[in-house]
């Protein structure tokens, strides 16, 4: 058996992998398809010379270039010699970013930016006197955060128009900085002699990391909404979170923290310090499973003796149909397993394995539950900081590494957390994403928050809920019980309830997390300094494989997992500037030295069952079993 101290995964398997020194940084990138001063003598680039220059007279901790911009036009009179190229600058109107953003969202590759291609506009704006056309990444980095600054100003302007349009533009122009940044050579470009931006590759990375912080992790643009008065009303009966970015400031040196630094040039320490033991102890941790009995019998028993043992508290949840008494296997007698159906009757569809899976009614009941029927304060003789974690039957967990890493971050439970492995690879349509049921945790606040919103939504729907599979079908003609609005806004409204929910399981949980104020942590505390992630979304055996390395190349604006590997796309796309620094040192390895979690695990022959639904066999997952891994850590 396992010990229940932390478990470091790579001294435990270094039978099967050689481990490496911390690598040497790479020389500058070679090959490149454009100069270091490509855009030197543009608009573009004179004109955030110049307000930059003037911000920092002005304000030298805030560096917003639409603000100044206006700043600019009622001060130039009064400072004369203050805008030498300034005529485009002052020119410059947001209708001109609504054609930019138009004109960038349509290359396929980020190789394929020509100016030759595009309008008028673009043109001006991107081409020196001298007349260089071409690829040049930094110039379009530095036209997609001015124009994102232009449309979030507008998004946060009272009375605008299409408001929550303007702050998605906004978005996916961030998205592009950080995806131009991420090209090979431009940040070679940013550290050499023939810099000649007012800005540096820290300041880039720090700049987009606060905005995924305060725009994509806060009511940024609108609290939630909902089309019904009891649920409403629950909604503002939340705690308001704090104000949010009024324009997109960057983020200058001088006001970096040294973090910022050091994740820039792939340190060789991953945390700059261990976790205070007394808050490793004070963490407890409830772990949950979602299983269908009897077809997951094995799985569910893997979860008895490999993981149970680990956690403080521990149950499987089902839901039996009716003639489950007189058709089905028994349970074995000690297994923690709770049927829903019993607890919850009426309020939850009975697992049957020829249907699709019931996974989002299994998980909301599950977190009413864990809120309603448990005395937490009675299960420890002292006082206990509880977290709850979700499982799907293939994940293997590892509890006292969460227990680890909750204390590095210092994070508590009384607060509104949410943490596990963000999703960032659809941020322009969903913001950041967790699979719930890939051990991500939550706090014990938002577990009353979550639960509080099932209950109140259920009766005001009074029990009507929509099929998922409808849905899948067709969105139209199928009207929710309640709609909620929330921000950013997914694919997927929030309905806890909603029949036969699995694969919108991470959409719809994470709608309804934010509807009562719970958001994902902050991205960067779920990865080491050297962008290694605590919550690897791959088996154990596949972390040296190559399709677990981030793309050399970030993948284009219009990518998606059926371009790539699913699992590829979905684990870095929108992750460029956490792993940018150690992919140019050469990093091979992104799995943090603790990790939470590795999936898929699971006995062999269970990734082979045929069920109707999947409309043939389910892909074979020939990873180690549960109890071979656990055997190795």
């Amino acid at each position: 058996m396992r010990s229940l101290l932390a478990r470091h995964w790579w001294a435990a398997t270094a039978c099967l992998y050689q481990a490496s020194a911390v690598p040497e940084p790479l020389p500058a990138a070679h090959g490149t398809d454009f100069a270091c001063d490509c855009w030197f003598g543009t608009p573009i680039h004179e004109a955030i010379q110049v307000v930059f220059a003037f911000l920092s007279q002005a304000r030298p901790l805030f560096r917003s270039v639409w603000i100044a911009k206006r700043e600019l036009g009622s001060a130039h009179e009064q400072l004369p010699g203050v805008l030498p190229h300034g005529g485009w600058l002052l020119n410059f109107t947001p209708q001109m970013c609504d054609r930019i953003w138009v004109e960038m969202a349509r290359p396929a590759k980020h190789n394929e930016f020509n100016t030759e291609l595009f309008s008028q506009v673009m043109t001006e704006t991107l081409t020196a006197q001298q007349g260089v056309l071409g690829y040049c990444p930094m110039g379009f980095m530095a036209l997609s955060y001015f124009c994102a600054d232009v449309f979030w100003v507008q998004s946060k302007e009272g009375g605008t128009p299409h408001y929550a349009h303007f702050g998605m533009y906004a978005i996916t122009l961030m998205d592009m900085f950080a995806k131009f940044y991420a090209v090979p050579g431009v940040d070679d470009c940013l550290r050499s002699d023939r810099n000649i931006w007012p800005f540096i590759g820290p300041e880039a990375v720090e700049t987009y990391s606060v905005f995924v912080r305060e725009v994509h992790l806060a009511y940024a643009l609108f609290f939630p909404l909902a089309w019904d008065v009891t649920v409403n009303q629950l909604l503002k009966s939340m705690p308001e979170q704090r104000p949010s970015l009024n324009s997109l400031a960057w983020q200058p040196a001088a006001s970096l923290p040294q973090a910022a630094w050091d994740r820039h040039v792939c340190p060789p320490e991953p945390e700059v310090e261990e976790p205070d033991p007394e808050l490793v102890e004070r963490v407890a941790v409830a772990c949950f499973v979602l299983a269908v009995w009897p077809q997951e019998r094995d799985a569910m028993e893997d979860f008895e003796f490999v993981l149970r043992p680990h956690c403080d508290w521990f149950a499987a949840f089902v839901a039996l149909p009716p003639e489950a008494v007189t058709n089905l296997p028994a349970i074995p007698p000690g297994w923690s397993v709770v049927d829903l159906a019993s607890v919850f009757p009426g309020q939850i569809l009975a697992d049957r394995w020829e249907d699709p899976p019931n996974s989002l009614q299994k998980f909301h009941l599950a977190v009413r539950f864990m809120r309603e029927k448990i005395q937490w304060s009675r299960l420890t003789t002292n006082s206990k900081d509880w977290w709850f974690c979700g499982l799907e039957s293939d994940v293997f967990f590892i509890p006292e590494n969460v227990r680890r890493l909750i204390a590095l971050r210092r994070l508590n439970s009384s607060q509104p957390h949410w943490l596990g492995g963000p999703r960032l690879h659809t941020l322009g349509s969903d913001g950041v994403l967790l699979e719930p049921l890939l051990g991500s945790c939550l706090a014990t606040e938002s577990l009353r928050r979550l639960a509080l919103l099932v209950k109140v939504y259920s009766r005001a729907a009074e029990g009507n809920t929509t099929s998922a599979i409808d849905m899948r079908k067709s969105f139209a003609g199928h009207r929710l019980p309640v709609e909620v609005y929330v921000w950013p806004h997914t694919l997927y409204w929030c309905e806890p309830l909603q029949r036969y929910g699995y694969t919108e399981v991470m959409e719809v949980v994470t709608a309804c997390l934010r509807a009562v104020g719970v958001y994902p942590v902050d991205p960067l505390l779920m990865f080491d300094r050297r962008g290694r992630a605590y919550f690897p979304m791959l088996p154990l055996d596949s972390v040296a494989a190559n399709w677990s390395q981030p793309p050399s190349s970030p993948y284009r604006y219009h990518s998606n997992f059926q371009n790539f590997n699913e699992d590829a796309f979905t684990n870095w796309n929108g992750k460029e500037y956490m792993y940018a620094a150690c992919q140019r040192a050469g990093q091979k390895i992104w799995v943090a030295d603790y990790p939470v979690i590795f999936h898929p695990h699971i006995r062999k022959r269970l990734g082979m069952r045929v069920r109707k639904w999947w409309g043939g066999t389910n892909t074979i997952k020939p990873f180690l079993s549960p109890r071979a891994l656990d055997g190795i850590l």
